[in-house]
């Protein structure tokens, strides 16, 4: 082997380092993505992307007469009612109940529930009324976490999709534990 010939060697064997080493920066670099990756829906699970809603036709509707104030009114075909209820920080489960059958022709209103959490305004729904398993012109839900709900104002949101051009009374009840 000649002067040339080890020189040649040494050069494509710098090559393969330089080419070793920015192989092992973008093994680092995907290493680092994946751990990113497994970390990020850790931390995200304090966020109200994971509160949980589920039917609650089993409550006692005298839990809600004695706790809380109900929040009524009337709506009308293709309107809405905002309902604005603040809520502490340290409540871990809320139950909401609209009730709409109330008015003079039982079965034929459709009235749905949006509800707006407090801070990035995460968009839960929007409910019909059969999301609590029931069609009875009443929407019964409660939302919970493992952790807090997130506190501040939340937002409901009553809409009519088909009620009578006379409107249809509603009631709302939000109830939270703490």
């Amino acid at each position: 082997m000649n002067q040339d010939d080890l020189a040649i060697r040494l050069k494509v064997g710098d090559s393969d380092s330089e080419y070793n080493d920015i192989m092992q920066t973008k093994k680092t670099i995907l290493i680092f993505i994946i751990a990113l990756a497994l970390i990020l829906p850790a931390a995200n699970a304090w966020n109200t992307d994971h509160v949980i809603v589920s039917p609650d036709n089993q409550i006692d509707l005298n839990e809600f007469r004695n706790s809380l104030r109900s929040i009524g009114g009337t709506i009308y075909p293709d309107e809405s009612d905002t309902v604005e209820k603040y809520i502490p920080s340290d409540v871990t489960k809320m139950t909401i109940h609209l009730d709409w059958s109330g008015h003079q022709h039982p079965g034929r209103d459709s009235v749905r529930l949006t509800i707006f959490t407090p801070g990035n305004g995460d968009i839960l729904g929007p409910y019909y009324d059969s999301a609590d398993g029931q069609t009875n012109e009443k929407i019964t839900l409660t939302l919970s976490q493992s952790y807090p709900l997130p506190s501040g104002t939340w937002k409901f949101l009553v809409f009519g999709d088909d009620v009578s051009e006379e409107g249809t009374p509603y009631d709302l009840n939000i109830i939270y534990y703490t």
